[in-house]
């Protein structure tokens, strides 16, 4: 690994520059995937509705620390969780 073209052993570059999943909390080489301001490994990210992985580039809808499927948006009564409806 480097940085700035100056060679890093891999718990250097980690503690340095490395970024954190929010899910598992272990530094993510490799694909990243973002929500918010949360970045997950892709096989840490799961709907919080249905359980289900989210695939490369799918849409997703947040609201505090959950995620979920557009698809799954009903799934709970609103007693439970305001839905905000994303900007188009």
């Amino acid at each position: 690994m480097s940085h700035d073209g100056k060679p890093l052993c891999l718990r250097d570059y980690n503690e340095k520059h490395g970024v954190k999943c929010y899910e598992c909390h272990k530094f993510i080489a490799g694909k990243v995937l973002q929500a918010g301001g949360y970045k997950f490994h892709p096989t840490c990210a799961r709907c919080s509705r249905c359980g289900l992985h989210f695939g490369d580039g799918e849409e997703m809808y947040m609201q505090g620390d959950e995620i979920w499927h557009p698809s799954c948006e009903h799934s709970r009564t609103t007693e439970n969780i305001a839905v905000s409806v994303p900007y188009l």
